[in-house]
């Protein structure tokens, strides 16, 4: 709902600038490219886009003012499944991927982008790799999901796949290894 609230959506820009004040990925921006001179305005810093439609998905990566780096490679899928900048940055590489998979209905679509998302990934083996976004499945029901039983057992194929990429790359959930005991959404 940011696209068209400009106060949300600069109240939002301003507590990340101030709260959080590093890389932030952006799903679901419904934006355009009429709209990119305007978000990079009230941002300030540097914003990638990747645009499908302005009624659905998007993605944006927001880099902060000040902070020096250099793109090196832009990948975006044609769907706006998944944005990939490597860029350089003090010396070091880095895949910045910024994710959003189709919904819990569409195993097979979701399965397809990670396959895809995985085949891409696999030119920066060995680089640091850094991924957010939405992948609209929990990597472990049993804790981060209160539903039946026989919800938990949904899916099972996507979540394979999608846990086998991240080992792939030796990938995990920050959030969740920093907080253990508390049942939480990542």
């Amino acid at each position: 709902g940011i696209k068209y609230d400009k106060r949300k959506r600069i109240s939002i820009l301003n507590a990340f600038k101030l709260k959080y004040p590093g890389i932030m990925f952006l799903q679901e921006t419904h934006d355009t490219v009429e709209v990119e001179s305007m978000w990079k305005h009230e941002w300030v810093g540097e914003i990638i886009f990747s645009h499908v439609t302005p009624i659905s998905k998007g993605k944006a990566i927001l880099l902060p003012l000040n902070f020096e780096y250099k793109i090196e490679t832009l990948i975006k899928r044609s769907d706006g499944t998944y944005i990939i900048a490597k860029i350089e940055c003090y010396r070091s590489k880095y895949a910045l991927t910024n994710v959003y998979t189709p919904t819990q209905d569409e195993e097979n679509e979701q399965i397809r982008v990670i396959d895809t998302l995985q085949h891409k990934l696999a030119n920066f083996e060995g680089e640091n790799i850094i991924i957010g976004g939405d992948f609209n499945i929990p990597s472990d029901p049993n804790v981060d999901e209160r539903r039946s039983s026989s919800d938990l057992n949904k899916r099972i194929r996507y979540r394979t796949v999608l846990n086998n990429c991240l080992e792939c790359f030796d990938l995990c959930d920050i959030l969740k290894l920093n907080n253990t005991n508390k049942h939480m959404f990542t």
